[in-house]
């Protein structure tokens, strides 16, 4: 697992990144990402591809909407981690809320 802070990531292509201030790694070497002011939650693979798997950029105060990736939304997601099963733990700072997401 690594973890980690940094302010604004711009990879090619892809868009500014919000505060992305948390991070974690599955056995497959991708970096899940909370982009706490885009409001969502972004893989990167080992080849440098970067997805929003979960949240939608937008403005703060979206709520508490559980979903798939395309409709959940986040309010300040802060920190993320992975267990031995390769579910994802958000906690959800502007909800107080632990969100799971799963890959099913």
């Amino acid at each position: 697992m690594m973890c980690g802070c940094s302010v604004a990531v711009q990879p090619p292509g892809f868009g500014l990144w919000r505060r992305a201030c948390s991070s974690c790694g599955d056995r497959e070497g991708n970096i899940y990402v909370a982009d706490i002011h885009n409001l969502c939650i972004r893989k990167i693979t080992p080849a440098g591809v970067v997805t929003t798997i979960a949240g939608k950029p937008g403005p703060a105060g979206a709520g508490l909407i559980d979903g798939n990736a395309s409709d959940a939304r986040f309010d300040l997601p802060y920190g993320i981690t992975i267990d031995s099963h390769g579910n994802l733990y958000v906690a959800d700072y502007g909800n107080n809320a632990i969100r799971k997401i799963s890959f099913e």
